[in-house]
């Protein structure tokens, strides 16, 4: 193509992108509101803009992955206008015509309640039913859905096939007032069946119309998805830059890194605030109630005490043989406080109290409890950003030689795998305990990293004494987390013992602070239980009596598989990952809460590398070496999370604990890799693993995404938000 064809192409698609554009601001206004094409040209214009951005950046730079990302977008972009609007097409170039079976002013009369099913029955339609639209009034406030199904007689059947529709037309989705049917020939009888979701439930069937033109259901979002998952995997598996090692892209690198974490950050806020009950984000601050750990142990620690509040000498749960057996508590003749601790008259929290260093401040100036899912969020994108400025900190003490690209893929796995979604998808006290636990021991390790005591650095006393101090905190948020305060401590230690100049400034910045944090531990314990080391969860009133469980190590067994190994099982239905869990065919009580997730090892596959930690100790030069690695490294990212997961036989299984255990084990995996990497036929062993962690890394983002979303959205608690992830995400509908 000669110069001045190229100049004439470029100033046509120029002019055709402009047009695009147009037309996406007048659909934006609203031109093509009422056809059922809206929301296609707003699409068209913004892939248009975008195009010309990518040739602004693509002629200032020649950066191949925006050309490739040019290509790309135009694909996904008809892939959204064809494919994925299949049903408005087909209701298009249906056999049907729009009929009205049942009309506005007859539909009043037609009012479903509470759970009971409206059922509508049509005789002799004789026509062919290629959709139906449902209007309906939602007459009740709290009226969310309404479950809908409908028996079809047609011309291959007499008799209404049972069923043979089943959908959920939900309140504030218009589409999903749209049900398609696969028939043959004209429809017979035709029973249609109403259900109000929940008691209490109020609404009135106004209309309902056959085979009204379903409307284009076009999202952005599908279309960035495919756009940056694309282009992800092609500039990890073939831009030169992204082949080259980490300490000569670091700046590149680096970029990326905080583009990805940011993604995360926001993923996380969103989570969070989209669960709050509010209308009115500032609402949310301003509560007059809190929980157990925002309101109650916040009062009682601006009043002097270490107990909530004491009941009364004649509190039937006072007079109770055992108030700690679930069943007898049970029957629901008294109230009482669930999940907290008594002992000796007195509740108590077994949560710890490091959370209230902002909960109580703020208390104290505006008179209103912090909201909880706020903390959560707060907790969880602080988690992250450390977490990915600890992994980094890791890559270049250890392993700069390491391609970039291996290097983003390995953060894109550890973010995505490192259970801190689960925590943001049901942001609730329990989980304000465990994200602020793992925010501190995230930045304890990343301070004891860049402290120098290991690294040969030069020893910065202020980080070390920071990273103790952030190791305590972890203990005064969650007494799980103690094992990985004494594997800090381990390393302060070792770091002691091997600088001998500077020994006594390690051992006293390194552990005074957390033994500052253990002394108020024990002393807190001891004005509760008379015990320093009791805290009190064998106390709880939950579903299960701690003070008379037993150990089985069928229980630990069944911890180990379901929050390490259970694998997805893949299903071309959305949400296309279903994973049971299994009691491993034992007889007993073993807790499980709400929702089963894949094993670690199943969401995010570089944790397998600690599988390969002998191999790497192998490789080390000497004996020094490798008992020095299998401690330093051996400790926090395999035994610590093993105790803890081995710990939950007791209170049994809950998402939310991936959170204390995962990203550390995804860690010491993946830098288990690096090590191997770089042994034997280098090349082909680091072009191996920055392709296979590319893969591993869009495998982590849709096999954590797709979990972390179902679990937080709840089609029978937040059945909205359920029904517009299912449209976004679903193939085929």
């Amino acid at each position: 193509m000669s110069g001045n064809e190229a100049s004439v192409k470029s100033v046509v698609g120029r002019i055709f992108c402009v047009m695009l554009m147009a037309a996406g601001v007048a659909d934006l206004c609203g031109l093509f509101r009422s056809t059922a094409a809206s929301g296609a040209f707003a699409l068209m214009g913004g892939a248009a803009a975008l195009e010309l951005i990518f040739g602004f950046l693509q002629k200032k730079w020649d950066i191949p992955v925006l050309r490739f990302g040019g290509k790309l977008l135009i694909v996904a972009v008809i892939l959204e206008l064809t494919v994925f609007q299949y049903p408005s097409y087909r209701s298009v170039f249906g056999s049907g015509s729009e009929t009205v079976l049942l009309s506005g002013a007859e539909g009043e009369q037609y009012q479903g309640k509470d759970q009971t099913p409206l059922v509508l029955t049509f005789n002799d339609v004789g026509i062919p039913i290629d959709t139906l639209w449902v209007d309906i009034s939602w007459d009740g406030e709290y009226t969310k859905s309404v479950a809908f199904t409908a028996d079809i007689s047609d011309e291959a059947c007499a008799e209404p096939r049972v069923k043979i529709i089943e959908s959920q037309i939900v309140r504030g989705s218009s589409q999903s007032a749209y049900s398609i049917a696969q028939l043959s020939g004209n429809a017979g009888t035709m029973r249609l069946s109403f259900t109000g979701s929940d008691f209490g439930d109020l609404f009135t069937i106004r209309s309902i119309v056959a085979n009204r033109t379903v409307p284009f259901d076009v999202s952005p979002i599908r279309v960035l998805m495919l756009l940056l998952g694309g282009m992800f995997l092609h500039g990890l598996f073939f831009s030169k830059r992204m082949g080259s090692p980490f300490s000569q892209e670091s700046q590149l690198c680096g970029s990326l890194c905080a583009f990805v974490t940011a993604g995360a950050v926001i993923g996380a806020c969103a989570l969070c605030l989209t669960l709050i009950p509010e209308e009115h984000l500032g609402d949310a601050f301003r509560r007059n109630e809190g929980d157990q750990l925002t309101e109650e142990l916040v009062v009682a620690f601006e009043e002097g005490r270490t107990y909530l509040h004491e009941l009364e000498p004649d509190d039937p749960l006072l007079q109770m043989e055992n108030p700690y057996d679930w069943s007898a508590r049970g029957d629901g003749t008294f109230p009482y406080s669930w999940d907290h601790v008594l002992y000796d008259g007195k509740y108590y929290s077994y949560y710890g109290v490091a959370p209230l260093l902002l909960f109580v401040p703020y208390h104290l100036v505006t008179g209103h409890f912090f909201p909880a899912e706020i903390a959560v969020m707060l907790f969880s994108a602080a988690g992250l950003i450390l977490l990915a400025l600890t992994y980094l900190a890791v890559v270049r003490r250890w392993f700069a030689h390491i391609p970039a690209g291996t290097v983003l893929g390995g953060l894109v796995v550890l973010l995505s795998a490192s259970g801190v979604w689960f925590c943001a998808g049901r942001p609730k006290f329990y989980e304000i305990a465990i994200t602020s636990g793992s925010c501190c021991v995230v930045g304890g390790a990343l301070l004891l990293i860049t402290s120098g005591i290991i690294s040969g650095e030069k020893l910065r006393p202020v980080r070390l004494g920071g990273a103790s101090l952030l190791l305590g905190l972890a203990v005064l948020c969650r007494p799980t987390l103690a094992v990985y305060a004494a594997c800090g401590a381990v390393w302060i230690l070792w770091g002691a013992f091997s600088r001998k100049k500077e020994r006594l400034p390690i051992l006293l910045w390194g552990l005074l602070p957390m033994a500052a944090a253990a002394v108020f531990q024990m002393w807190y314990n001891y004005d509760r239980f008379g015990d320093v080391l009791e805290f009190g969860i064998k106390y709880s009133l939950t579903v299960n009596d701690f003070t008379h469980t037993e150990f089985h190590l069928h229980f630990v067994l069944i911890s180990l598989y379901d929050l390490l190994i259970t694998p997805p099982a893949f299903f071309p239905d959305y949400p296309y990952i279903s994973t049971p869990f299994s009691m491993l065919g034992v007889n007993g009580f073993y807790f499980k809460d709400y929702g089963t997730v894949s094993g670690l090892f199943s969401r995010g596959l570089t944790a397998l590398g600690l599988l390969l930690g002998w191999r790497a100790l192998k490789g080390l030069p000497d004996r020094k070496a490798r008992i020095k690695t299998a401690v330093l490294v051996g400790l926090p990212c395999l035994i610590a999370p093993l105790i803890i997961v081995i710990s939950t036989w007791e209170s049994g299984y809950a998402v939310r604990y991936a959170a204390d255990f995962s990203w550390p084990m995804i860690l010491g995996g993946t830098a288990v890799l690096f090590a191997l990497s770089s042994r034997g036929n280098a090349p082909v062993r680091s072009l191996l693993l920055r392709r296979g962690m590319a893969l591993a890394a869009v495998y982590a983002v849709l096999v954590n995404g797709i979990q972390a979303v179902t679990f937080a959205y709840r089609s029978d608690v937040y059945p909205l938000a359920a029904e517009r992830l299912r449209r976004t995400f679903e193939l085929w509908l």
